[in-house]
């Protein structure tokens, strides 16, 4: 039988504290730039993802509350190089059902 095989990446994540009080808006830690700031989910007005323009650094922010939020930065893309897809053993046609 013969199974698909996938090269692994370790990534390192790095979680912060962010005191808006001290730090209003969120910086790119990379670069210091004031990052641009998207709701993915309008039910979690609470959880931002901001993208630095300058380098396109991206984070995930949590807002805990008025002067608290919770920053995940997160990896920098990175290309996986895939073995090539095999075929599994005695299929030798895909058809779609109706």
């Amino acid at each position: 039988m013969t199974t698909d095989r996938f090269d692994s990446t370790k990534v390192t994540l790095v979680a912060r504290n962010l005191n808006l009080e001290e730090e209003p808006v969120a910086a790119c830690s990379r670069c210091r730039q004031e990052m641009e700031l998207h709701q993915p989910d309008i039910n979690q007005p609470d959880r931002l993802l901001g993208i630095c323009p300058d380098c396109g650094d991206w984070v995930m922010i949590d807002y805990e509350s008025a002067s608290l939020a919770s920053v995940l930065e997160l990896p920098r893309f990175v290309t996986v190089k895939r073995r090539p897809r095999l075929a599994l053993a005695g299929v030798t046609r895909w058809s779609r059902q109706a």
